[in-house]
């Protein structure tokens, strides 16, 4: 079957711009379903949203405010307070 493409996709072993008309295999076609990014030679093309280009990309990060320390917050990344004694000379 003759079809025209919408958008860009693949087949065939190659990039098919919008527009382009190429030959399809019928049993891509079985059932009434065909490819979304074609339309089949001589049919109107449906008005969609597609006609403005998506942008993909990452989700923005939701800005967090970082948990603020009590003290200096040295001793808080050390563990806890400093040990009531001190050890004596390891030499004796």
């Amino acid at each position: 079957m003759r079809v025209t493409a919408v958008r860009k996709g693949y087949f065939g072993g190659k990039i098919r711009d919008a527009g382009e008309v190429f030959d399809l295999p019928d049993a891509l076609m079985r059932g009434g379903l065909k490819p979304s990014w074609v339309e089949a030679e001589g049919e109107t093309p449906a008005p969609t949203d597609d006609a403005v280009p998506r942008k993909r990309g990452r989700k923005p990060k939701v800005a967090s405010t970082p948990e603020v320390p009590s003290g200096n917050g040295l001793t808080e990344a050390l563990g806890g307070p400093p040990p009531d004694w001190l050890p004596g000379d390891l030499g004796e």
